[in-house]
């Protein structure tokens, strides 16, 4: 009888075979050895340097397709075939760190009432002796975490693992290729909630010129995802209101007063509508608002005492919950900055 191993590492290889080599060579070091990986490939699998073919056992299963589908049919063809309990997604150039499998293994095994979780990732700049930890989420409590999906994926995708009946229940949605994780976590927030361990699992190489800037089609996606969010509030998810979220989430534009002043509508819309429909944790989502909310404040800091009346008069400060000592501290500095 044929074993199905507990977790199936899926990895979408296009591109640099030595990226790929690295994975693979990073994976077979694990401490958890329970394991398949299946790799999707846009070349033939006998085109594999002989440094990765000297790795491959019969945990390895690969996809070749003639040309780079994207990422969406990549991790079809590979949940089609994957057997594991878990499915963990790796990303072709990641280093996985030796305890990353055996870590979430035994945190899901844990928490039976976990849908996902993930880690933190590493960046390994090259030239400089340090690794630079991009850091966890503010929220991390599994129940709270969910708070986040408004703004943008809650989890880093190249550490994600998650359970395997879930992809069957939820399928990955293929034509949201450059948000795919988003938008699937977007629609099981609803079943499970999910957690981050607060811990590395994946080193990457960082460079220069890797910097990613969303393009065209990510933007159109992600609004397609904060309508369907936001129609869960009761709200209409049109333009309008999709602009405002966008201001609100990506803060591209200089902050003024007036820009300050809208966020701050928004932002206390988006708290009264949840405290009628109560999609996320009311306390945990007010907190998460008021984060938001602060950053706006800091843009338009150099306003002085105008910033200062506008933070202690909103709904969403954290000013009347002030001490003493706490509120003298703040008028001071906003004295300070006139």
């Amino acid at each position: 009888m044929k074993h199905n191993p507990e977790i199936s590492v899926i990895i979408p290889a296009f591109g640099s075979k030595q990226a790929l080599l690295d994975t693979l060579v990073s994976l077979d070091e694990q401490s958890f050895t329970d394991w398949e990986a299946i790799v999707t490939l846009d070349y033939p699998q006998r085109a594999l340097p002989s440094a990765i073919q000297s790795l491959l056992d019969r945990r390895y299963t690969f996809i070749s397709f003639s040309k780079n589908e994207g990422l969406g049919h990549a991790y079809d063809g590979s949940l089609q075939k994957a057997r594991g309990k878990y499915i963990a997604f790796a990303k072709s150039g990641d280093i996985q760190l030796p305890l990353r499998l055996e870590k979430q293994y035994a945190f899901m095994e844990d928490n039976l009432d976990l849908g996902a979780c993930a880690g933190n990732i590493q960046y390994i700049t090259p030239g400089i002796d340090h690794i630079d930890q991009k850091g966890a989420p503010l929220i991390t409590k599994p129940r709270d975490l969910i708070c986040r999906v408004l703004w943008g994926l809650p989890l880093y995708p190249n550490t994600l693992m998650i359970r395997h009946w879930l992809t069957r229940k939820h399928a990955l949605l293929a034509r949201f290729a450059r948000t795919i994780h988003y938008e699937w976590i977007s629609r099981i927030k609803k079943d499970c909630p999910f957690a981050n361990l607060n811990v590395p699992m994946v080193a990457v190489r960082a460079h220069p010129e890797d910097a990613n800037f969303p393009n065209r089609q990510s933007l159109q996606d992600r609004r397609l995802i904060w309508a369907f969010l936001l129609r869960e509030l009761g709200f209409r998810g049109d333009g309008a209101e999709l602009d405002l979220h966008a201001l609100v989430v990506q803060q591209h534009a200089q902050i003024t007063p007036e820009i300050a002043a809208r966020a701050e509508v928004w932002l206390t819309r988006l708290y009264q509508a949840n405290q009628v429909y109560g999609v996320y944790p009311k306390a945990a989502f007010r907190n998460y608002l008021q984060e938001h909310w602060l950053k706006f404040m800091a843009g338009a800091s150099r306003w002085g005492i105008q910033f200062g009346q506008q933070f202690s008069r909103s709904p969403l400060s954290p000013y009347p919950e002030y001490s003493f000592w706490q509120k003298s501290s703040f008028w001071a500095r906003a004295l300070l900055r006139r």
